[in-house]
């Protein structure tokens, strides 16, 4: 799997993943005009474009960050199969269950995250 990041220390814990990084003005040019869409085929594949980052990601729920705020995935046996952080391309697999928009929280505090 190839996951092209602005940010390679975040991915570091994820297994069988590749590593390019983007220099950021290729990233910002690409992602300003990038529309948020989101398919999801018979609730096992999701196809996502307009993401800006993966907060975290396990079995049972990843967390994204999209054009349209903060999306959390709920499911089983769930799992990151492509992120292109130039493109802003998501794919998952996996049994999902819920897809949950809220409010952008990408701009809060450590201790906020740890506590919520």
């Amino acid at each position: 799997m190839l996951i092209k990041v602005y940010k390679p220390h975040i991915y570091k814990k994820m297994k069988g993943v590749r590593i390019l990084s983007a220099t950021k003005s290729i990233k910002d040019n690409l992602k300003e005009n990038n529309p948020h869409n989101l398919i999801m085929e018979n609730r096992g594949v999701l196809n996502i474009s307009g993401v800006k980052d993966i907060d975290s990601y396990d079995e049972k729920q990843i967390i994204i960050y999209t054009e349209q705020g903060e999306l959390v995935i709920k499911g089983k046996n769930l799992s990151v199969e492509s992120f292109d952080n130039e493109t802003g391309n998501f794919k998952a697999k996996g049994k999902v269950n819920s897809l949950i928009y809220s409010q952008n929280r990408k701009n809060v505090g450590v201790f906020t995250k740890i506590f919520r």
